[in-house]
């Protein structure tokens, strides 16, 4: 399920330093040329924005290395804050940082409809 081909939906909060107007969130949503690869969320939206700070929720399906940070830092805003909240169809809820729990096999089949499951 973390390959990239299967496209499994990553979601994340993200908060930056400055404000990510409606022309840097257009940038980003077409995708953004680092280093000869291309950098795109698979959905972006800006749920706060102000000139010192602003938060964003994102949403990535292939995972490339450090792909939040370079997608923003080449519009020139610094990542202060990266959390994922969501896995495919597993939702982090209310753990707290640092906090864990078991994820029972029914509930990794319905999160991850057809991928194949080992029982350890």
């Amino acid at each position: 399920i973390t390959d990239p081909v299967n496209r499994v939906p990553r979601a994340y909060v993200v908060s930056v330093r400055g404000e990510v107007t409606d022309e840097v969130a257009g940038k980003l949503r077409e995708g953004i040329c680092d280093k000869g690869e291309t950098l795109k969320p698979n959905a972006l939206v800006v749920r706060k924005s102000s000139a010192r700070e602003s938060q964003l929720a994102i949403e990535l399906v292939e995972g490339k290395n450090r792909e939040i940070r370079r997608l923003l830092l080449a519009v020139g805003h610094e990542v202060t804050r990266l959390k994922r909240v969501s896995f495919g169809g597993l939702v982090l809820g209310e753990l707290a940082t640092g906090q864990w729990r078991d994820v029972t096999i029914a509930e990794l089949k319905k999160a991850f409809p057809g991928a194949p499951l080992r029982k350890s």
